[in-house]
């Protein structure tokens, strides 16, 4: 059960990294020097004017498919070759194999934190008023800038990004 619920919450990551590369207007892209690399079923999202590890990061290494040195190899010269300065490979805790971690620390990697992702189960109804005041809402155009503002300086990213977030 638990690596069902890694490997769907890794794969729905990875895609939402992929639309988020995309998402950028041609120009910014261009100017941001944004590219979006997939690899068997592995996402690397790169801007290589910005260093920022919530933005320069791999995600479902060894998740659908187990990786190989080669695939890591190749991820890694890309981001080379785009001109990322530190790239976050986000491991997932049942990354296939279990070597990967002496792979990617043999290629200099180290330990940067550990990101939490929290679940339950469905088959408990949730409250029928949720003990909160938190409203979630669609960000309506004329407010993407604030949130772009709020997203930006809540990873501690350069305000650079601001139109690519607010996109």
């Amino acid at each position: 059960m638990r690596r069902r619920v890694v490997v769907r919450a890794e794969e729905t990551e990875a895609l939402v990294l992929a639309h988020l590369m995309m998402a950028a207007p041609a120009e910014t892209s261009a100017r941001l020097g944004l590219t979006l690399v997939a690899d068997q079923g592995v996402v690397a999202g790169l801007v290589a004017t910005v260093d920022a590890l919530s933005i320069n990061r791999v995600v479902g290494l060894g998740v659908s498919t187990p990786a190989t040195e080669a695939q890591i190899d190749r991820i890694l010269e890309f981001a080379r070759r785009a001109g990322v300065r530190r790239l976050f490979v986000q491991l997932a805790p049942t990354a296939a194999p279990q070597d990967v971690t002496l792979w990617l620390a043999a290629r200099g990697a180290q330990s940067y934190n550990r990101w939490v992702r929290l679940s339950r189960s469905a088959t408990t109804p949730l409250p029928a008023v949720a003990p909160t005041q938190l409203r979630v809402a669609h960000v309506e155009p004329q407010q993407a800038g604030a949130f772009a503002q709020v997203v930006r300086e809540w990873f501690g990213m350069p305000p650079v990004l601001d139109e690519w977030i607010a996109s």
